[in-house]
């Protein structure tokens, strides 16, 4: 375990995901390519078991029952031609009681993984691994990765908070 960073795999269908993933458009954010903040809210069975792995997730991390917690989910989606650059950043500063989670759903060809800066240190680079949750504390600052070629890389990040 790096950083806290923990892995939970999940077992998922992942032709029925990416093309529901398909039939949603994008937010007009002005640096990065992703869904609406309320992916994990769809009342769709792939869904709905991706929503119950991430408290479950949440749950072996803290040691305690959080699917009362609130869930914020969303879809990165980045690819060669894409315009929008992912930047270094944290979520839920103010709220020490957040978990975030990424889960990869396609990496195709050299596509990147997220990377965490450690000081004084080469930073840290999530392993190349597809449907499993990657869960650390939310405040610890992550670059995005990039897809390297015409096919999409599909990463699905979540935060959870009290």
């Amino acid at each position: 375990m790096v950083l806290g960073i923990r892995e939970y795999p999940v077992d998922i269908q992942p032709d029925d995901l990416v093309n529901f993933i398909d039939t949603l458009s994008y937010t007009d954010h002005p640096h990065v390519t992703k869904t609406d903040d309320n992916f994990l809210e769809h009342d769709v069975p792939v869904i709905k078991k991706l929503r119950w792995s991430f408290y479950d997730a949440c749950s072996r991390y803290w040691g305690m029952d959080v699917f009362d917690f609130n869930i914020d989910a969303w879809v990165y989606v980045d690819w060669k031609g894409n315009k929008n650059e992912p930047y270094m950043h944290a979520h839920n500063l103010e709220n020490p009681y957040t978990l975030s989670g990424i889960m990869y759903l396609t990496l195709p060809g050299n596509s990147e993984t997220t990377m965490f800066p450690i000081p004084k240190r080469d930073p840290y680079f999530l392993p190349k691994k597809l449907f499993t949750w990657f869960i650390f504390p939310s405040n610890l600052p992550h670059l995005p990765g990039k897809g390297d070629g015409d096919e999409k890389r599909y990463c699905l990040s979540a935060d959870l908070y009290a």
